[in-house]
């Protein structure tokens, strides 16, 4: 079957694109498993260790999103969105094995979308200013 150079280069254009979502969502599984559910599950955690967990993951997060942003040219919302959808998956699951700490869970859920898309955005920006 021939194919024209047109429909080779939009199928290597996806296949580059899709790549980068899949490199993305699989830096992100373990940082889901051994971050979110790391500090989800320590039942011992007191209030001031919670703000440390917060910003371990969301510096975590961020930088991890940096580098992505950076290194990748696409959408730094997408690539955040794959990016963080192993950790939010991990709180989803944890939000329904302990619904009495409601309030964390989606604090964690918002600090690894935000931190996700933070990093992401600025690695854009940055790599489109150098």
């Amino acid at each position: 079957m021939k194919t024209s150079k047109g429909s080779r280069g939009h199928l290597g254009a996806r296949i580059r694109r899709t790549s980068r979502f899949a490199a993305a969502f699989l830096v992100g599984i373990p940082l889901g498993f051994f971050g979110v559910f790391n500090f989800l599950l320590t039942d011992t955690i007191e209030g001031g260790d919670v703000a440390i967990a917060f910003a371990i993951l969301v510096a975590v997060y961020a930088l991890t999103g940096l580098a992505f942003g950076y290194g990748m040219r696409c959408q730094p919302y997408e690539l955040a969105l794959w990016l963080a959808l192993p950790g939010l998956v991990a709180v989803l699951m944890l939000l329904f094995l302990e619904p009495g700490r409601i309030l964390l869970h989606l604090g964690y859920a918002a600090a690894i979308g935000a931190a996700s898309v933070m990093g992401t955005s600025l690695g854009a920006a940055l790599r489109a200013r150098f």
